[in-house]
């Protein structure tokens, strides 16, 4: 117990010290492509790795340590699954990863957090074997599809950007957006609705393109996307409170930058209208399920038969849960392992990234 003891002090007081004492002790379930570790060498058997990643974050707040040096606990923590799971549920994690590996014929792809992750210049960076795991997906003849919340680029730029990025061509018709979920709901529900939108040009684009009306009066709908006027926003709550029907593209109230920066999204700025007017929007992106269900149509697979993955236990997961499909989460955007278990549901695998 004593050795136990200073082992946590020794590791703890070294993170705190110093973020570049910040080092991975051990190996999460971690690859799609390689054979993964499912132990840490650096923990002896009788210790409770659970426990000991627990210690690790609650020293560190007892010591007061900086909100900064909070994140790379968290951090920390993070980049080390096997130590938060344990031997034993890492090893079914790894099970149910081979599963996955060997079943599924079709992956449903999360892009930000998942693939690539935004920088503070508002630019993107690829992360670690997104290539890789894109090229393993097509090389083993699986189906795949790039399904985002995003509303701010149409499919044509999605292509441009992936091949920019991942260093992967591939066609519009392996993307799904939000906004194309948003025009061909309102477009079945109401053929040449007038639609008051708040967004970006990729949003209008979708809507015109599916007969919708775009106008600055007296609309049918307010449909919602990366809302930044403020004006805009004032037009839109006034126009839901005299009983326009409200749409939204996603519910993500924020993106995480590479810097762990917080960027406010889509679901941020509906709650303004929300709040005023007590009338909450209808979400077309995920987790609303008639976005997965026309993936997995166009990918002309049932059900079972594929996977999603993602960043987002909210979206993502919740999405994958309740369509009754397996899903990966990824911890290289918005949802940290020590999150998981705030959650009634949970994936069905868990990875450290893509790579």
């Amino acid at each position: 117990e004593q050795k136990k003891t200073m082992m946590i002090n020794t590791i703890s007081k070294k993170i705190i010290k110093s973020s570049s004492a910040i080092r991975p002790l051990g190996s999460l379930t971690r690859s799609f492509i390689k054979t993964p570790m499912v132990c840490n060498p650096n923990i002896n058997d009788d210790e409770t790795p659970k426990i000991l990643a627990e210690r690790q974050v609650g020293y560190g707040i007892a010591k007061g340590a900086s909100s900064k040096i909070q994140l790379e606990l968290k951090d920390y923590i993070t980049h080390n699954m096997t130590d938060v799971l344990g031997q034993n549920e890492a090893r079914i994690n790894q099970e149910k990863l081979e599963m996955i590996r060997r079943d599924k014929k079709g992956f449903i792809v999360d892009l930000d957090g998942t693939l690539w992750v935004t920088l503070m210049s508002g630019d993107n960076k690829a992360l670690k074997g997104a290539r890789q795991f894109v090229e393993w997906v097509l090389e083993n003849d699986r189906e795949i599809l790039l399904l985002t919340n995003g509303s701010m680029r149409n499919n044509r730029a999605l292509v441009e950007k992936f091949e920019r990025l991942i260093k992967i061509r591939l066609d519009e018709h392996h993307f799904i957006n939000s906004c194309e979920s948003v025009a061909g709901f309102i477009a079945r529900q109401s053929p040449n609705a007038r639609c008051f939108m708040l967004g970006e040009p990729a949003l209008r684009e979708a809507l015109e393109r599916a007969g919708l009306q775009v106008v600055e009066d007296d609309p049918q709908y307010v449909v919602m996307g990366e809302a930044k006027d403020y004006k805009d926003l004032v037009k839109g709550l006034n126009f839901v409170n005299r009983g326009a029907r409200f749409i939204a593209t996603n519910s993500d109230t924020v993106d995480i930058m590479d810097n762990h920066d917080l960027y406010p999204s889509t679901g941020s700025f509906v709650k303004i209208i929300a709040s005023a007017t007590g009338i909450e929007p209808y979400f077309l992106g995920k987790p609303n399920n008639l976005m997965l269900r026309a993936a997995v149509d166009r990918l002309d697979l049932r059900h079972r038969e594929c996977v999603v993955v993602g960043d987002r236990m909210n979206t993502d997961i919740l999405c994958a849960t309740e369509a009754r499909m397996d899903s990966v989460l990824v911890l290289t955007g918005v949802t940290s392992a020590t999150d998981i278990s705030r959650f009634a549901y949970k994936p069905t695998c868990v990875l450290n990234s893509v790579e």
